[in-house]
């Protein structure tokens, strides 16, 4: 039975992917970093996981019903934070309703796997401009960089989306 890897996210508007995108950019060129530019600008609503393509619709379809209530989330965007040893983020504020977002899609994604998922940190809503392959000796240096940039951004959110890992990348599904 063959199975792909998928999580689920929600995407901001196209501007503020493309300043998201223009950081990332930035930590490739100044930092040598850029293995967060093989996925779209995204948080993480629920990290990676294995299932079988042919259940993706009714995923879907469950997604949409289960969490429909809950939409829109408002979303604020709020300065730059870090993960040790080489993660590099924009901070996303906390929200009620994305945590209850992220409750919601973990069951109905667990009811669909048959099993719990194995979450390695707690939830916490970021938006990863750097990772794996920031070396972490330079992390102090970046986030001290992007510190000074003293971000801001909100959007209103209406979906959750399914990204696939496809050759390499992340792609959207939905």
């Amino acid at each position: 039975m063959i199975k792909n890897l998928y999580f689920l996210a929600i995407l901001p508007s196209k501007e503020i992917g493309a300043e998201i995108n223009a950081f990332k950019e930035e930590v490739k060129e100044r930092f040598f970093s850029s293995h967060a530019m093989r996925s779209p600008s995204h948080i993480t609503i629920l990290p990676p996981f294995w299932l079988e393509p042919e259940k993706i619709p009714g995923l879907q379809t469950e997604l949409e019903s289960g969490i429909q209530s809950l939409f829109p989330i408002w979303i604020k965007l709020n300065n730059i934070g870090k993960f040790e040893p080489n993660v590099l983020f924009v901070q996303v504020e906390e929200n009620d309703k994305l945590l209850n977002c992220h409750l919601t899609c973990k069951r109905i994604v667990e009811n669909n796997l048959s099993s719990k998922m194995s979450m390695n940190h707690p939830f916490h809503p970021h938006m990863t401009i750097a990772f794996k392959d920031l070396d972490p000796q330079l992390l102090t240096k970046a986030y001290d960089y992007f510190q000074n940039k003293n971000y801001r951004a909100e959007f209103k959110s209406l979906r959750i989306s399914i990204l696939q890992y496809e050759n390499g990348r992340w792609n959207i599904k939905n």
